[in-house]
């Protein structure tokens, strides 16, 4: 009998050091009592005192009712609330509040967390707090998907969520009807630092309003308003119908050292008296909106569309998106840029159509000191038309201190003429020095007359 043959590897054995994987301790809501057993604010509680991250879920049973709170629930441990089991859960804090529907800040916000939170498929509103996050108030890692923020208030920042010193991300989420009544961010209020990026996507912004009562300067970004020296990524979302009685009526953006990309969006139908789509300031960073609309927004001062400031190395670029139907009661009915030792501003693909101010009825332009190796004005394949400005330059209106190079694509780009009261004055570019030697403005023959006119001081 012949013995089995055996046959030896030589391969040597490795451990693999796996990754630790803890099982997240679960705890279902089963009663829509403010407390007690079964209820949110017992489940919330015994995930506070269990170390590491948890659950708190829903049972089914709860689907399409409300939990009234009598006061906010504290969350101090990693959590994540999910009603995804139970449809349509609503946290309402309006049974808290002396005067409920008044933004007076006599009533309670839903959460405060100071640990990672995330909430899914939930919906909060009746909040009215004296102080910031008339529903959320957090200063840890926030993430939202599918929630619903609604008719919450604040005394000051952030009249549905305020977010602060950390990631923030939102997610096919609804922030609407929220007002912060003497602060800023009506809606939404961002303030982070280093490595806490914004990041939103498939949601809608709308209706939110953010209001100046004095003495503090607020009432900026009615929609959201974000202060951050990190990257923040806005996609495929709706900011719309958004009020701010200073800047920003959809947007207020205050970016420093860091990349603003607004992609694939909707910003419309917003009001302030700066910006009245999106105002922002800029230093050692940009903002690129790229693939959207900004249309029928209003500004009672500069920029209908977008007011921007721009310094220290940022720079501005609008790429394949439409800039329309916006009005300003002063300068930039599309766009309105001040420019201080600043890049470019770019205008690749772009509409800016059928807007109207003072001056500057598409885009109003006003640059200081541009580095040399960067000329002020870049546009290529860009249609600028049916602007109109009842002072000068209906499409654009250029004021360039230092002289510079602007950039219009042979064949590529047109600027079609835009009505302006006085004729010639379509396009209208002003400086304080002579362009430098060599310097030229490139046009295809379709760009109509350009004035140069030199200034002997700051034209406003």
């Amino acid at each position: 009998m012949k013995r089995a043959r055996t046959f030896r590897s030589n391969r040597r054995l490795v451990s693999e050091v796996l990754e630790r994987r803890d099982l997240l301790t679960t705890f279902t809501v089963t009663s829509v009592a403010d407390a007690g057993a079964g209820s949110l604010r017992e489940a919330v509680l015994l995930a506070n005192s269990s170390p590491g991250a948890d659950v708190v879920d829903f049972a089914p049973a709860l689907s399409n009712q409300s939990i009234f709170l009598d006061s906010e629930i504290v969350i101090d441990d990693e959590l994540m609330i999910d009603a995804s089991s139970a449809d349509s859960i609503t946290l309402d804090t309006s049974n808290a509040d002396a005067t409920p529907g008044v933004p007076d800040g006599q009533g309670i916000r839903a959460i405060t967390s100071s640990s990672s939170l995330s909430l899914q498929n939930i919906a909060i509103t009746g909040g009215d707090v004296d102080g910031r996050g008339g529903a959320i108030f957090s200063v840890a890692p926030l993430r939202l998907e599918s929630v619903a923020i609604r008719n919450n208030s604040a005394t000051d920042d952030g009249g549905g969520i305020h977010s602060s010193d950390s990631a923030f991300v939102m997610l096919n989420s609804n922030v609407s009807g929220n007002t912060a009544s003497n602060g800023d961010g009506g809606g939404v209020h961002f303030y982070a630092r280093y490595d806490a990026d914004l990041s939103i996507n498939d949601s809608v912004i709308s209706g939110n309003t953010a209001i100046f009562q004095g003495p503090y300067v607020a009432g900026n970004g009615g929609g959201i308003h974000i202060v951050t020296e990190s990257e923040v990524s806005i996609s495929n979302t709706e900011i719309n119908s958004n009020f701010a009685s200073r800047s920003g009526g959809g947007v207020y953006l205050n970016s420093r050292s860091a990349v603003t990309q607004i992609s694939d969006s909707e910003i419309s139908n917003n009001t302030a008296d700066y910006g009245g789509g999106l105002s922002g300031s800029l230093a050692f960073g940009g903002l690129t909106i790229e693939s959207s609309t900004v249309t029928g927004n209003d500004a009672s001062g500069a920029g209908g569309g977008i007011d921007i400031y721009m310094s220290s190395l940022s720079g501005l670029s609008l790429r394949r998106t439409v800039v329309s139907g916006n009005t300003a009661g002063t300068i930039g009915g599309g766009v309105s840029v001040f420019s201080y030792f600043a890049y470019s501003v770019v205008l690749e693909q772009a509409t800016i159509q059928s807007n109207s101010a003072t001056d500057g009825g598409g885009v109003h332009f006003i640059s200081f000191s541009s580095y040399s190796y960067s000329d002020p004005l870049s546009v290529r394949n860009t249609t600028i038309s049916d602007n109109t400005a009842t002072g000068d330059g209906g499409g654009l209106y250029l004021d360039f201190n230092e002289g510079g190079l602007i950039q219009v694509g042979r064949r590529s780009s047109s600027i079609p003429p835009s009505p302006a009261t006085m004729p010639g004055r379509r396009v209208e570019v002003s400086t304080w020095k002579p362009f430098p030697a060599g310097r030229q403005i490139f046009s295809s023959q379709r760009l109509p007359t350009i004035r140069l006119i030199r200034r002997a001081g700051f034209m406003h």
